[in-house]
C-alpha cells in the first residue's frame, strides 16, 4: 500500500507541474502564495481560476502579491533569459524605483523610454503608473534585443542602455553592460 501512496503523490506531483508549466508557456503567471500549497489544492485553485473565467486564466495578480523582482525573474525564464541577469539590469536601471525618470525621459523600473513604450502598446502613463507594465515592457524590449544579438547578453545590455548604433562605441552603454554583469555576477556568486 505505501507504494500505491507514494506513486500517487509523484503523480500528483508531475500533474501539478504539467498544468502550471503549461500555464507558464502559454503566458499565464500564477502567484507564488499558491506555489507552496499542496498539489491537490494547487491544481483545484488552477482549475478553478480557468474555470471560472470561461476557460480562460484570470488576469495577472497585483503586485502586492509579489515582488517585483520576483516578476522580474518569472518574465526573464518565460523568455529564456537568465534570471540574475533581468534582476541586475533592473537594479542597475533604477535602483528599484519605480518613479525613476532619466534624464533622457525614461520612465520606472526598467527605464522604458516613451517610443518603446508604444511598442508594448503602452502610454507613457502606462509604465509610470503600473509596475507589473513596465517591467513586462522592458523585458520584452530587452528579450528582443538578446534575440537580435544571438543571445549576446554584452551587446543585447548595450543596446538596451543606448540603441544598437552604441554597442562597443559609446561608453556609457559599455559600462552600462560591465556594472549589470558584474551586478549579475555577484548574484550569482
Amino acid at each position: 500500500m505505501n507504494k500505491v501512496k507514494w506513486l500517487a503523490k509523484r503523480l500528483g506531483v508531475v500533474l501539478a507541474v504539467l498544468i502550471f508549466s503549461h500555464f507558464f508557456a502559454a503566458g499565464v503567471h500564477i502567484s507564488e502564495r499558491y506555489l507552496g500549497e499542496k498539489t491537490a489544492e494547487a491544481t483545484e485553485w488552477a482549475v478553478g481560476n480557468i474555470a471560472e473565467a470561461g476557460g480562460y486564466a484570470r488576469p495577472v495578480p497585483q503586485l502586492s502579491d509579489f515582488t517585483a523582482l520576483q516578476l522580474v525573474e518569472r518574465e526573464a525564464l518565460a523568455c529564456n533569459i537568465n534570471p540574475a541577469l533581468a534582476r541586475a539590469l533592473l537594479i542597475e536601471e533604477s535602483a528599484r524605483n519605480q518613479s525613476a525618470k532619466s534624464s533622457a525621459g525614461a520612465i520606472g523600473l526598467m527605464q522604458v523610454m516613451p517610443f518603446n513604450a508604444k511598442l508594448c502598446g503602452l502610454t507613457p502613463e502606462d509604465l509610470r503608473e503600473n509596475t507589473v507594465k513596465n517591467i513586462r515592457c522592458g523585458l520584452a524590449i530587452f528579450c528582443d534585443y538578446m534575440r537580435g544579438q544571438s543571445f549576446d547578453p554584452w551587446r543585447a545590455l548595450q543596446e538596451y542602455n543606448g540603441g544598437a548604433k552604441c554597442i562597443n562605441k559609446c561608453d556609457e552603454s559599455i559600462k552600462h553592460a560591465q556594472k549589470v554583469l558584474k551586478r549579475m555576477a555577484k548574484d550569482l556568486s
